[in-house]
This record gives C-alpha cells, sequence and structure tokens, in this order.
C-alpha cells in the first residue's frame, strides 16, 4: 500500500471566480437560502410548496381564475411534466380543479377553488413574513441592502416586461 501524495493547493485550483462569478455565486447560495426557509414555512404552515404557491397566484391573476397546463408552466418557470404533477396535487387536495373549455371540449383549464383562493391568501402572509426574516438575518448590512436594492429594481408582474395575457386566455 502506497502513501498517496497531497497535491499542492496552486495545481488543484482550475480557474479564479471573477467578481461577478463571486457575487453571482454568493447571490445564488443565498437565493437557495432563502427559498429553503420559504419552503419549510409553508410546509410546515399550509402544507404546499413554494411552486404551488405560484401556481395558486398565478392562478388567482388570471380574470376567470384558470390557465391551460402551458400557460401555468410559463408562469411558474416549470416544465410541463412538472406542472402537471403539481396540478395533479392541487386538485387531490381541493385548491384547483379541472374544467373544460366552453367553446372548445378538447381545452382542459385548470381553475382555482374558493379553498385555493382561501389558502393563498394564508400562504402569502407567510412567504411575505419568511422572506423578510430570511432577509433580515442577512449577517451583513451590505447584502441585505443589495438584495433589497436589486429586489425593488424587478418588474412587479411578467406583464411588465412582456406581453404574456395576464386577463382572460381563452380563445
Amino acid at each position: 500500500m502506497t502513501a498517496t501524495q497531497p497535491v499542492p493547493p496552486s495545481s488543484t485550483r482550475i480557474a479564479a471566480l471573477s467578481p461577478d462569478g463571486q457575487r453571482w455565486m454568493a447571490l445564488t447560495l443565498l437565493h437557495t437560502e432563502v427559498q429553503a426557509r420559504i419552503e419549510r414555512e409553508l410546509q410546515r404552515k399550509v402544507r404546499i410548496t413554494f411552486s404551488e404557491l405560484a401556481a395558486l397566484h398565478a392562478l388567482s391573476e388570471n380574470s376567470l381564475g384558470e390557465l391551460r397546463i402551458q400557460e401555468l408552466a410559463d408562469v411558474t418557470s416549470l416544465n410541463q411534466s412538472s406542472v402537471s404533477r403539481l396540478v395533479s396535487r392541487l386538485q387531490e387536495t381541493g385548491l384547483t380543479e379541472r374544467r373544460t373549455c366552453e367553446f372548445d371540449r378538447r381545452g382542459v383549464y385548470t381553475g382555482i377553488t374558493e379553498k385555493g383562493r382561501e389558502v393563498l391568501h394564508t400562504a402569502t402572509g407567510i412567504y411575505e413574513h419568511a422572506l423578510r426574516a430570511s432577509i433580515d438575518a442577512i449577517p451583513t448590512p451590505n447584502s441585505a441592502t443589495s438584495l433589497r436594492n436589486a429586489i425593488a429594481a424587478m418588474p412587479v408582474t411578467a406583464a411588465d416586461e412582456t406581453d404574456h395575457p395576464t386577463g382572460d386566455s381563452r380563445p
């Protein structure tokens, strides 16, 4: 058995991150931390995931309270397979329901129920509280301020940046 020779640190370094790369890495890790806290709180208090919250929010923003699966995939940034599973979970818990289009029976929509609206109302408060608490817990004040500034600079809705319909999605 031979002893393994330690590799000098200088030869193991592939490339140093640029300042932007370091900042992006820090932001990504911070996002992961904040997201985990939000997920824990949502699961513990209302038994839904962040993706389910995002879907309920998107449905509630539509004038009819419903979207096609593909539209829901677009607004939640999930793939169609993941959204199909998410919609099944929401339907099983009574937070959404399957609806058919009165003009085209092949058109299937997912609509938010009254129970879904109630859970969304409660979950929104939990989300907001967990987000504020996460930002307040950032150990470096400059980082917390920078994050708040970055959040403030984001558009309030997707419609602020794109022509994506937010109203009645039916033909």
